[in-house]
């Protein structure tokens, strides 16, 4: 009896040490859109990612969760949405094997990596979703967590958008975190950390430090079902440090590229970072993605090169440089001063002075050999500023326009180097700022518009300078919409719509156009067409016969749009010419109609829809054109209806626009005869 209880503790033991799974070193979770749903194509595809950072050591039975649960909330909502269970895709290691030679006893650096994927169908909702993953524990001994770091669980969680802002913001792909993780930092020693993700939307990413968030306990290691972003905590920091200060003060993450610079704790050990990434699209954010990492600080040391982060310099300038550190086996100095395409950029000695030839950046980098065959290097940037006052212009996407016109107005400037801010005004008020691009879209006839530059140039005495005005003319537009049809109501794709009069312009349209033009003005609109893929697309021998039928009076072409197909050559009647070029385009001899009154090329013909025939049987001559005169509101259905010339039983087909195949043309002479047609 007592062995057997043995057995069953021992069974306990076992199993709740691996449920606990100790050994949490970090993680995060990304996803990508991947179209319509599959299953229901009202829904959004995307693929589920995650991937949790686990010490090197061999796992004990249960601690690696296959499948892993994530849970899945719409917006704000605290109650589940759905489960996602997702299997165990691979176990990638990273184990960092090269160690400089100028480090001292560093420490081991060592993660497995879980990675989980998982596609999802979500339908498609105003609020978008929270991702939750929750798992308790961490490794004991975090320096800046309290103790026992190893009874603090894990939170990952990231945000997919909804439709409340934009539609398309469903259409998106979370940052993507670069894989730089096998960091060792030496205490006290200077050091660059890459943080930095990519975002193939093009999305503008706002990097920041944040809380690493607790989930689940020793009693419940896998909170099910994990928590939404309302419920997260934050784990207990060691007292000095935070989110926002998990190394003390002296490193800081760049906002814009996710670097984190700084110098090293003074304390060796293993420290919780956690950096959130924000997403913005046209200054609207989507959504955020965050990554934890456990960073070990080695006790270690380094002989480092250190320069300042930039150098400041006004033209003409001469600025001294010293390696910041203070190391006394340094035998030798590599200056470069990032001067394209020169060799006289550089120097050997400690303390160098450079003059750069002109305004702009320029990578500085410095590399010393030390005693022992070590060697170190460090770059930084210099911006070198004008010393004569900026000029800014700015240009109209449009000038002028109609009165519900989109406009862009666009600045320029001259003598600025670095980072310049843009403030826009409007008949003297403020619209707009920090971009040298400014839209408006309700511009009246007669506002002003111009903009304020300011370059932070520290060479001159006022680096604010106003822009020229622009006064915009605003005119009263009309639009003129409709169609291109074929008889059967089918849409005709890339007819040209060619506007004359007051405005002159050929504009390409897919079967539906609208165009605005200015208020009071005289316009005539006809379309063309000649750019068929497959020229003969519903132009057969059938057509020939029919022709040849009417001509001979045996059986007449019973509509007039029939009838104005089969006149391929314009000349108002139809004959056995036209039989002639109806065959040679049918044979690949031509490519296209000549029309005899006007020597136009084409394979189309057009017809007003609103037009009646005073003769059905014969059209000729036809309304091919629309005319406005004194135009004064908006004309809507001026549908033209297109012939295809040559296709007198109407079967082209709008849906064929591949290349036509080869054609075998007989010999010429023996079809030119045109008898008993």
């Amino acid at each position: 009896m007592r062995r057997k209880l043995l057995i069953v503790l021992l069974i306990i033991v076992c199993c709740n040490s691996s449920v606990l799974a100790v050994h949490i070193k970090g993680g995060w979770i990304y996803y990508e859109y991947l179209g319509k749903g599959i299953n229901d194509t009202s829904k959004s595809l995307y693929r589920v990612s995650l991937k949790v950072y686990r010490d090197c050591n061999a796992p004990t039975p249960g601690q690696n969760d296959d499948p892993l649960q994530l849970t899945i909330y719409e917006g704000n909502s605290t109650t589940p949405y759905s489960t996602l269970s997702i299997p165990l895709s691979r176990i990638d290691t990273m184990d960092k094997k090269y160690y400089s030679g100028c480090l001292s006893a560093p420490p081991r650096v060592c993660y497995n990596i879980l990675v989980y994927s998982q596609t999802v169908e979500l339908p498609k909702n105003s609020s978008g979703y929270v991702l939750s993953y929750q798992r308790c524990c961490r490794i004991s001994g975090l320096t800046n967590v309290t103790v026992p770091s190893s009874s603090v669980g894990n939170t990952y969680s990231t945000t997919i958008p909804g439709t409340a802002i934009d539609p398309g913001f469903i259409k998106n792909n979370s940052p993507v975190f670069a894989q730089k993780d096998t960091v060792l930092l030496c205490h006290n020693a200077h050091f660059i950390l890459d943080y930095s993700a990519k975002d193939i939307d093009g999305d503008s990413l706002v990097y920041y430090y944040s809380n690493a968030l607790n989930g689940g306990a020793t009693t419940t290691p896998i909170p099910s079902p994990s928590q939404t972003t309302s419920q997260f905590t934050s784990i207990p920091y060691s007292s000095g440090y935070s989110g926002s200060n998990p190394f003390g003060t002296n490193a800081t993450v760049n906002r814009t590229t996710g670097m984190i610079e700084g110098n090293a704790p003074s304390i060796p050990g293993e420290w919780v970072l956690s950096v959130s990434v924000d997403e913005y699209r046209h200054g609207i954010i989507l959504g955020t993605t965050r990554k934890e990492l456990h960073v070990i600080v080695g006790n270690c040391s380094v002989w480092a090169t250190y320069l300042p982060s930039s150098y400041t310099a006004c033209k003409g300038t001469t600025v001294n440089f010293q390696n910041q550190t203070n190391v006394s086996n340094i035998i030798g100095y590599h200056w470069d001063f990032g001067v394209l395409n020169s060799t006289s950029d550089t120097s050997t000695l400690p303390t160098p002075s450079f003059t750069f030839p002109d305004t702009g950046s320029y990578k500085i980098k410095l590399v010393v050999d030390m005693l022992g065959g070590c060697s170190d290097s460090a770059t930084s940037m210099a911006t070198v500023y004008p010393v004569h006052a900026p000029k800014v212009n700015i240009a109209a996407s449009g000038n002028p326009v109609f009165n519900d016109s989109k406009v862009s107005f666009i600045a320029s400037a001259v003598n600025t180097v670095g980072t310049a801010k843009y403030t826009w005004y409007k008949n003297k008020i403020k619209v707009g700022i920090d971009t040298a691009v400014y839209v408006d879209s309700a511009m009246h006839n007669g506002d002003s518009i111009w903009c304020r530059f300011v370059n932070n140039n520290p060479c001159i005495v006022n680096d604010t300078i106003n822009s020229d005005t622009i006064i915009l003319v605003v005119q009263q537009g009309w639009y003129i919409s409709g169609k291109t049809i074929s008889p059967k109501g089918f849409n005709i794709s890339n007819a040209l719509l060619n506007i004359s009069g007051a405005t002159t312009i050929s504009l390409l349209n897919s079967g539906n156009y609208l165009y605005e033009l200015i208020s009071g003005k005289n316009y005539s609109t006809r379309q063309s067409k000649n750019n068929d893929i497959n020229k003969t697309n519903g132009v057969t021998t059938l057509d020939l016969a029919l022709t040849q039928s009417h001509i001979l009076g045996k059986n007449k072409l019973n509509n007039p749009y029939k009838i104005i197909a089969a006149d391929v050559n314009g000349d108002g009647k139809i004959t056995t010419l036209d039989l002639v070029y109806m065959k040679r385009l049918i044979l690949g001899i031509d490519t296209a109609f000549t029309n005899s009154t006007t020597k136009e090329n084409r394979l189309w013909a057009f017809v007003d829809s609103s037009y009646q025939f005073p003769d059905t049987t014969n059209p000729f001559p036809f309304k091919d054109s629309i005319s406005y005169i004194g135009l004064s509101a908006n004309k809507t259905n001026q549908t033209f209806i297109g012939v295809k010339l040559g296709d007198v039983n109407y079967d082209w087909n709008p849906a064929l626009a591949r290349t036509p195949g080869k054609v075998f043309v007989r010999p010429k002479k023996e079809i030119v005869e045109s008898r008993g047609y």
